[in-house]
């Protein structure tokens, strides 16, 4: 009875990460097209690679 408890735990864990993982890039993916939108990236040096300013 115990084994079968801590899978469904474990399944809720995977599912919990899941979403979390999920809304952490649709959020990171916002807001790098807000961004391009605003023209912030273009305004600060043309010179840098847009992979820099994220570093």
């Amino acid at each position: 009875m115990m084994g079968g408890m801590s899978v469904a735990v474990a399944e809720s864990l995977f599912d919990l990460l899941l979403l979390t993982f999920v809304v952490l890039v649709l959020t990171i993916c916002i807001f790098i097209l807000i961004l391009k939108q605003l023209g912030f990236i273009k305004k600060i040096n043309k010179k840098i690679n847009s992979l820099w300013i994220w570093t």
